[in-house]
C-alpha cells in the first residue's frame, strides 16, 4: 500500500469552531479526510501514518487527520492541483501561526470553497461578529 495513492482522492478542509475561551472566539483547524468503506483498510492506513508520527482518527467509513503539524506532514502524500491550492495556501498561514490573529482567521475562512450544505457551517456574518469582538 502506497500512501500517496491512498490520498489521491482525499478531502482537504478547514474547520471553524466557536470557542469563547479563545482569544478571538473562533478556532480554525486544517484537516485531511480519507473515505473508504472498509474500516480495517482505514486502520491499516492509520498504522502506516503512525510510522511518520501522523496521528489520525478512524470512524465509520473515514479516517481523519487533524492539526497543523499532522497536516504539514501529510503534504508529502497529497498532490497540489487546481482544486486544492486554497488548502495549501491556508496551511502556510497555519504554519506561520497567523491563524492566531483576526486577520489570519478571516483570510483562512475566505479561502474555503463553497459547500453544498451551508447549514453545516457557521455563517460568515456570525464568524465576523465573533472574531471582531
Amino acid at each position: 500500500m502506497e500512501l500517496k495513492a491512498e490520498f489521491t482522492h482525499a478531502f482537504l478542509g478547514v474547520i471553524a469552531n466557536r470557542r469563547p475561551e479563545m482569544r478571538h472566539g473562533v478556532v480554525v483547524t486544517p484537516y485531511v479526510e480519507l473515505q473508504h468503506i472498509d474500516k480495517e483498510h482505514l486502520r491499516d492506513v492509520q498504522k502506516m501514518l503512525l510510522t511518520f508520527s501522523v496521528g489520525s482518527t478512524v470512524r465509520n467509513q473515514f479516517l481523519r487527520v487533524q492539526g497543523i503539524q499532522n497536516c504539514s506532514l501529510m503534504t508529502q502524500f497529497i498532490d497540489k492541483n487546481v482544486d486544492n491550492t486554497w488548502w495549501f495556501e491556508c496551511l502556510d498561514i497555519f504554519v506561520q501561526r497567523k491563524h492566531l490573529t483576526r486577520k489570519g482567521i478571516v483570510e483562512i475562512l475566505k479561502r474555503r470553497p463553497k459547500v453544498n450544505n451551508e447549514k453545516l457551517r457557521i455563517s460568515w456574518e456570525e464568524i465576523m461578529n465573533t472574531v471582531m469582538y
